[in-house]
Protein backbone atom coordinates (compact mmCIF):
# COMPACT_ATOMS: atom_id res chain seq x y z
CA UNK A 1 0.00 0.00 0.00
CA UNK A 2 1.25 3.48 -0.89
CA UNK A 3 0.07 6.75 0.61
CA UNK A 4 0.65 10.02 -1.22
CA UNK A 5 -0.43 13.63 -0.84
CA UNK A 6 -0.19 16.11 -3.68
CA UNK A 7 -0.78 19.78 -4.28
CA UNK A 8 0.72 19.97 -7.77
CA UNK A 9 -1.45 18.74 -10.66
CA UNK A 10 1.34 17.83 -13.07
CA UNK A 11 3.32 15.93 -10.44
CA UNK A 12 0.20 14.05 -9.34
CA UNK A 13 -0.67 13.03 -12.87
CA UNK A 14 2.87 11.94 -13.74
CA UNK A 15 3.45 9.94 -10.56
CA UNK A 16 0.12 8.12 -10.58
CA UNK A 17 0.57 7.11 -14.19
CA UNK A 18 4.04 5.83 -13.35
CA UNK A 19 2.64 3.73 -10.52
CA UNK A 20 -0.02 2.38 -12.87
CA UNK A 21 2.46 1.59 -15.64
CA UNK A 22 4.85 -0.18 -13.27
CA UNK A 23 1.96 -1.77 -11.30
CA UNK A 24 3.86 -0.51 -8.31
CA UNK A 25 0.95 -0.73 -5.88
CA UNK A 26 -1.99 -2.87 -4.89
CA UNK A 27 -3.82 -0.10 -3.06
CA UNK A 28 -3.01 3.58 -3.48
CA UNK A 29 -4.34 6.12 -0.98
CA UNK A 30 -4.37 9.68 -2.32
CA UNK A 31 -5.05 12.97 -0.58
CA UNK A 32 -5.45 16.00 -2.81
CA UNK A 33 -7.39 19.31 -2.83
CA UNK A 34 -10.99 19.16 -4.05
CA UNK A 35 -10.20 21.58 -6.85
CA UNK A 36 -8.17 18.83 -8.51
CA UNK A 37 -11.18 16.54 -8.89
CA UNK A 38 -11.25 17.24 -12.64
CA UNK A 39 -7.76 15.75 -12.96
CA UNK A 40 -9.01 12.41 -11.71
CA UNK A 41 -12.19 12.40 -13.72
CA UNK A 42 -10.95 13.72 -17.05
CA UNK A 43 -7.25 12.90 -17.22
CA UNK A 44 -7.04 9.68 -15.22
CA UNK A 45 -10.25 7.78 -14.62
CA UNK A 46 -11.88 8.30 -18.01
CA UNK A 47 -8.74 7.57 -19.98
CA UNK A 48 -6.94 4.82 -18.07
CA UNK A 49 -8.64 1.44 -17.81
CA UNK A 50 -5.96 0.13 -15.49
CA UNK A 51 -7.09 2.23 -12.55
CA UNK A 52 -10.27 2.10 -10.51
CA UNK A 53 -11.54 4.14 -7.59
CA UNK A 54 -12.91 1.92 -4.83
CA UNK A 55 -13.82 4.87 -2.63
CA UNK A 56 -13.90 8.61 -2.89
CA UNK A 57 -14.35 10.33 0.43
CA UNK A 58 -14.81 13.90 1.56
CA UNK A 59 -13.64 14.24 5.13
CA UNK A 60 -14.70 16.89 7.64
CA UNK A 61 -16.05 20.21 6.39
CA UNK A 62 -12.96 22.03 7.58
CA UNK A 63 -10.76 19.73 5.52
CA UNK A 64 -10.56 20.84 1.90
CA UNK A 65 -8.98 17.60 0.66
CA UNK A 66 -10.43 14.67 -1.23
CA UNK A 67 -9.29 11.24 -0.12
CA UNK A 68 -9.31 8.46 -2.67
CA UNK A 69 -8.48 4.79 -2.58
CA UNK A 70 -7.33 3.41 -5.93
CA UNK A 71 -6.78 -0.23 -6.80
CA UNK A 72 -5.12 -1.96 -9.73
CA UNK A 73 -7.21 -4.05 -12.07
CA UNK A 74 -5.33 -7.18 -10.98
CA UNK A 75 -7.05 -7.64 -7.64
CA UNK A 76 -10.52 -6.17 -7.44
CA UNK A 77 -13.84 -7.98 -7.08
CA UNK A 78 -17.41 -7.04 -7.92
CA UNK A 79 -20.55 -8.73 -6.63
CA UNK A 80 -24.03 -8.42 -8.12
CA UNK A 81 -26.86 -9.94 -6.11
CA UNK A 82 -30.56 -9.96 -6.78
CA UNK A 83 -33.64 -12.12 -7.25
CA UNK A 84 -34.36 -14.48 -10.10
CA UNK A 85 -34.84 -12.74 -13.44
CA UNK A 86 -33.38 -9.40 -12.39
CA UNK A 87 -30.83 -9.47 -15.22
CA UNK A 88 -27.75 -10.25 -13.15
CA UNK A 89 -26.19 -12.72 -15.59
CA UNK A 90 -26.66 -10.54 -18.67
CA UNK A 91 -25.32 -7.44 -16.94
CA UNK A 92 -22.32 -9.27 -15.49
CA UNK A 93 -21.36 -10.84 -18.81
CA UNK A 94 -21.32 -7.42 -20.49
CA UNK A 95 -19.34 -5.81 -17.66
CA UNK A 96 -16.79 -8.64 -17.61
CA UNK A 97 -16.08 -7.98 -21.30
CA UNK A 98 -15.87 -4.20 -20.85
CA UNK A 99 -13.44 -4.51 -17.94
CA UNK A 100 -11.71 -7.61 -19.31
CA UNK A 101 -12.18 -9.59 -16.09
CA UNK A 102 -13.51 -13.04 -15.23
CA UNK A 103 -17.23 -13.62 -14.70
CA UNK A 104 -18.57 -16.23 -12.31
CA UNK A 105 -22.26 -17.11 -12.39
CA UNK A 106 -22.70 -18.79 -9.00
CA UNK A 107 -26.28 -19.69 -9.82
CA UNK A 108 -25.08 -21.92 -12.65
CA UNK A 109 -23.42 -24.17 -10.06
CA UNK A 110 -26.70 -24.69 -8.22
CA UNK A 111 -28.53 -25.09 -11.51
CA UNK A 112 -26.00 -27.68 -12.67
CA UNK A 113 -26.42 -29.65 -9.46
CA UNK A 114 -30.21 -29.34 -9.71
CA UNK A 115 -30.11 -30.51 -13.33
CA UNK A 116 -28.27 -33.71 -12.41
CA UNK A 117 -30.59 -34.24 -9.44
CA UNK A 118 -33.58 -34.08 -11.79
CA UNK A 119 -31.90 -36.37 -14.32
CA UNK A 120 -31.20 -38.92 -11.60
CA UNK A 121 -34.65 -38.40 -10.06
CA UNK A 122 -33.30 -37.86 -6.56
CA UNK A 123 -35.48 -36.75 -3.66
CA UNK A 124 -34.98 -32.99 -3.35
CA UNK A 125 -36.14 -33.19 0.27
CA UNK A 126 -33.20 -35.42 1.10
CA UNK A 127 -29.96 -33.51 1.68
CA UNK A 128 -27.90 -36.71 1.73
CA UNK A 129 -29.09 -37.79 -1.73
CA UNK A 130 -28.30 -34.35 -3.14
CA UNK A 131 -24.85 -34.41 -1.56
CA UNK A 132 -24.21 -37.80 -3.17
CA UNK A 133 -24.95 -36.26 -6.56
CA UNK A 134 -22.70 -33.28 -5.80
CA UNK A 135 -19.87 -35.62 -4.78
CA UNK A 136 -20.12 -37.30 -8.18
CA UNK A 137 -19.66 -34.05 -10.10
CA UNK A 138 -16.37 -32.59 -11.30
CA UNK A 139 -16.99 -28.82 -11.26
CA UNK A 140 -14.39 -26.63 -12.98
CA UNK A 141 -14.15 -23.04 -14.22
CA UNK A 142 -13.08 -22.28 -17.78
CA UNK A 143 -13.47 -19.14 -19.91
CA UNK A 144 -15.86 -17.60 -17.37
CA UNK A 145 -18.12 -20.65 -17.53
CA UNK A 146 -18.88 -23.52 -15.21
CA UNK A 147 -17.97 -26.90 -16.62
CA UNK A 148 -19.42 -30.07 -15.09
CA UNK A 149 -17.90 -33.47 -15.80
CA UNK A 150 -16.12 -31.95 -18.78
CA UNK A 151 -19.22 -30.37 -20.37
CA UNK A 152 -20.80 -26.92 -20.56
CA UNK A 153 -24.50 -27.43 -19.82
CA UNK A 154 -25.66 -24.10 -21.32
CA UNK A 155 -29.42 -24.05 -22.06
CA UNK A 156 -30.02 -27.37 -20.27
CA UNK A 157 -29.90 -25.56 -16.94
CA UNK A 158 -32.04 -22.57 -17.96
CA UNK A 159 -35.53 -24.07 -17.66
CA UNK A 160 -38.11 -23.22 -14.98
CA UNK A 161 -37.97 -26.77 -13.58
CA UNK A 162 -34.23 -26.52 -13.08
CA UNK A 163 -34.64 -23.02 -11.64
CA UNK A 164 -37.08 -24.21 -8.98
CA UNK A 165 -34.98 -27.27 -8.18
CA UNK A 166 -31.90 -25.04 -7.83
CA UNK A 167 -33.73 -22.90 -5.30
CA UNK A 168 -34.51 -26.05 -3.33
CA UNK A 169 -31.01 -27.57 -3.31
CA UNK A 170 -29.49 -24.19 -2.38
CA UNK A 171 -31.33 -24.19 0.95
CA UNK A 172 -29.10 -26.93 2.38
CA UNK A 173 -26.16 -25.76 4.46
CA UNK A 174 -23.77 -28.54 3.44
CA UNK A 175 -24.48 -27.95 -0.25
CA UNK A 176 -23.93 -24.21 -0.03
CA UNK A 177 -20.75 -24.62 2.01
CA UNK A 178 -19.25 -26.96 -0.58
CA UNK A 179 -20.14 -24.74 -3.55
CA UNK A 180 -19.20 -21.48 -1.81
CA UNK A 181 -15.81 -23.03 -1.12
CA UNK A 182 -15.33 -23.60 -4.87
CA UNK A 183 -16.56 -20.08 -5.67
CA UNK A 184 -14.11 -18.46 -3.26
CA UNK A 185 -11.23 -20.44 -4.71
CA UNK A 186 -12.12 -19.26 -8.21
CA UNK A 187 -12.23 -15.64 -7.03
CA UNK A 188 -9.00 -15.88 -5.05
CA UNK A 189 -6.49 -14.82 -7.69
CA UNK A 190 -8.63 -13.12 -10.33
CA UNK A 191 -10.12 -9.73 -11.00
CA UNK A 192 -13.69 -10.98 -11.14
CA UNK A 193 -17.38 -10.11 -11.20
CA UNK A 194 -19.67 -12.57 -9.41
CA UNK A 195 -23.43 -12.75 -9.47
CA UNK A 196 -25.72 -14.67 -7.20
CA UNK A 197 -28.00 -14.29 -4.22
CA UNK A 198 -25.37 -14.15 -1.50
CA UNK A 199 -22.28 -13.02 -3.42
CA UNK A 200 -21.88 -9.79 -1.45
CA UNK A 201 -23.31 -10.98 1.85
CA UNK A 202 -21.54 -14.33 2.11
CA UNK A 203 -19.20 -15.41 -0.70
CA UNK A 204 -17.13 -12.20 -0.94
CA UNK A 205 -18.04 -10.08 2.07
CA UNK A 206 -15.05 -7.82 1.42
CA UNK A 207 -15.68 -7.27 -2.29
CA UNK A 208 -14.46 -3.91 -3.59
CA UNK A 209 -17.78 -3.13 -5.29
CA UNK A 210 -21.22 -4.48 -4.39
CA UNK A 211 -24.51 -4.08 -6.22
CA UNK A 212 -28.03 -5.33 -5.66
CA UNK A 213 -30.05 -5.53 -8.86
CA UNK A 214 -33.81 -5.64 -8.42
CA UNK A 215 -37.07 -5.36 -10.39
CA UNK A 216 -40.71 -6.13 -9.72
CA UNK A 217 -41.87 -9.77 -10.06
CA UNK A 218 -44.01 -8.77 -13.05
CA UNK A 219 -41.12 -7.14 -14.92
CA UNK A 220 -38.82 -10.07 -14.18
CA UNK A 221 -41.46 -12.55 -15.30
CA UNK A 222 -41.98 -10.67 -18.56
CA UNK A 223 -38.26 -10.80 -19.25
CA UNK A 224 -38.14 -14.52 -18.52
CA UNK A 225 -41.21 -15.10 -20.70
CA UNK A 226 -39.58 -13.27 -23.61
CA UNK A 227 -36.45 -15.43 -23.39
CA UNK A 228 -38.06 -18.66 -22.15
CA UNK A 229 -36.48 -22.03 -22.95
CA UNK A 230 -39.68 -24.06 -22.51
CA UNK A 231 -43.45 -23.71 -23.03
CA UNK A 232 -44.34 -22.12 -19.69
CA UNK A 233 -47.00 -19.41 -19.72
CA UNK A 234 -46.41 -15.93 -18.33
CA UNK A 235 -48.73 -16.72 -15.40
CA UNK A 236 -46.75 -19.87 -14.56
CA UNK A 237 -43.43 -18.01 -14.75
CA UNK A 238 -44.79 -15.24 -12.49
CA UNK A 239 -46.02 -17.80 -9.98
CA UNK A 240 -42.66 -19.59 -10.00
CA UNK A 241 -40.69 -16.36 -9.60
CA UNK A 242 -42.79 -15.27 -6.61
CA UNK A 243 -42.39 -18.71 -5.05
CA UNK A 244 -38.65 -18.68 -5.66
CA UNK A 245 -38.38 -15.20 -4.15
CA UNK A 246 -39.99 -16.51 -0.99
CA UNK A 247 -37.71 -19.54 -0.88
CA UNK A 248 -34.57 -17.49 -1.47
CA UNK A 249 -35.42 -14.73 1.00
CA UNK A 250 -36.53 -17.08 3.76
CA UNK A 251 -33.99 -19.87 3.55
CA UNK A 252 -32.14 -20.46 6.80
CA UNK A 253 -28.61 -20.18 5.43
CA UNK A 254 -27.37 -17.16 3.43
CA UNK A 255 -30.81 -15.83 2.42
CA UNK A 256 -31.24 -13.40 -0.44
CA UNK A 257 -30.84 -9.87 0.85
CA UNK A 258 -29.08 -6.64 -0.02
CA UNK A 259 -25.69 -6.19 1.65
CA UNK A 260 -25.57 -3.03 3.74
CA UNK A 261 -22.76 -1.63 1.61
CA UNK A 262 -24.28 -2.62 -1.75
CA UNK A 263 -25.64 -0.10 -4.26
CA UNK A 264 -29.31 -0.77 -5.00
CA UNK A 265 -30.32 -0.55 -8.66
CA UNK A 266 -33.99 -0.99 -9.54
CA UNK A 267 -34.24 -1.77 -13.24
CA UNK A 268 -38.02 -1.59 -13.65
CA UNK A 269 -37.60 1.42 -15.93
CA UNK A 270 -34.09 0.72 -17.19
CA UNK A 271 -32.81 -1.36 -20.06
CA UNK A 272 -29.69 -3.51 -19.90
CA UNK A 273 -27.44 -0.82 -21.39
CA UNK A 274 -28.58 1.71 -18.81
CA UNK A 275 -27.94 -0.69 -15.93
CA UNK A 276 -24.48 -1.53 -17.28
CA UNK A 277 -23.65 2.15 -17.74
CA UNK A 278 -24.67 3.00 -14.18
CA UNK A 279 -22.56 0.18 -12.70
CA UNK A 280 -19.54 1.01 -14.85
CA UNK A 281 -19.76 4.67 -13.84
CA UNK A 282 -19.66 3.69 -10.18
CA UNK A 283 -16.79 1.24 -10.67
CA UNK A 284 -14.83 3.75 -12.69
CA UNK A 285 -15.45 6.36 -9.99
CA UNK A 286 -17.17 8.90 -12.23
CA UNK A 287 -20.48 9.38 -10.44
CA UNK A 288 -19.38 9.46 -6.82
CA UNK A 289 -18.50 12.44 -4.62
Amino acid sequence: MKKIKYENEVKLYEDINKYIKDKDFDILLISTPKVMKEVFDDRLIKTNKNILISSRILRNNDDDNVYLELITNDIYSITVDGPSGSGKSTVCKIISKILNIEYLDTGSMYRSLAYFCLVEDVNLDCEEEIMNVLNSLDITFESSQIKVNGDFLNDKIRTNDVSMAASKVSTYYSIRERLVDIQRQIALDNAIIIDGRDAGTNILKNADFKFYLDASPEIRSKRRYDEKKDNSSFEKILEDIKRRDEQDKNRKYAPLRKAEDAVLINSDNMNIDEVVEKIIEIIRGRNVL
